[in-house]
């Protein structure tokens, strides 16, 4: 019985280590390779403002498309190694409500506008101007719905609505919906 404990014991110590050397590689490899998808998007998106034909400018886009997409992945890999390690920190800095929900939905508005879906984001008068949160998280988690939305829509469009509680004190509860007319 001590033998089998002591291999259990060992086996467990070893899982541990192994699963410690995996969420270091990930957040590692997250870092490497955010650092030029942040400068592919940042270039492309500067390329976009130049004079470019249409067919340029639907190259480009797709290119920032297609970085922003990675970028996304990149960050959810980051944020999954975080969580598995207590270490994922919530940022707390003051932020535009309705600025961070547009940018979520720009990055998906290039995809819907391409299959010919309307891109709707509807906010309560209850959701107030500014906020402190985190502004990252709360852009990509709202830009993977809506992401998934247009994906999975191939008729239709997407809504995004939002609405908030306020508490007193002058604490808010943040809500936001999305809706498709696809298959979800």
């Amino acid at each position: 019985v001590r033998e089998r404990t002591a291999q259990l014991e060992e086996a467990r110590k070893a899982a541990e280590i192994a699963n410690e050397a995996k969420t270091s590689f990930l957040a590692n490899m997250s870092h490497e390779i955010r650092t030029p998808m942040n400068a592919v998007v940042g270039m492309t998106s500067l390329l976009l403002e130049t004079p470019l034909t249409a067919e340029q400018q639907e190259y480009v886009a797709t290119i920032r498309g297609g970085g922003e997409a990675l970028l996304a992945l990149t960050n959810d890999i980051l944020d999954f190694s975080k969580i598995e390690s207590g270490r994922l920190e919530l940022d707390r800095s003051r932020f535009e409500v309705k600025a961070c929900v547009e940018e979520a939905c720009d990055l998906a508005a290039h995809d819907a506008t391409r299959k010919g879906l309307t891109l709707t984001v509807t906010l309560d008068a209850t959701v107030p101007a500014a906020v402190v949160g985190d502004v990252t998280r709360l852009r990509q988690v709202l830009a993977n719905l809506v992401s998934n939305a247009v994906k999975f829509t191939e008729r239709g469009g997407i809504t995004v609505t939002g609405t908030a509680k306020t508490f007193d004190g002058g604490a808010h509860e943040l809500m936001f919906g999305v809706r498709d007319t696809g298959i979800g």
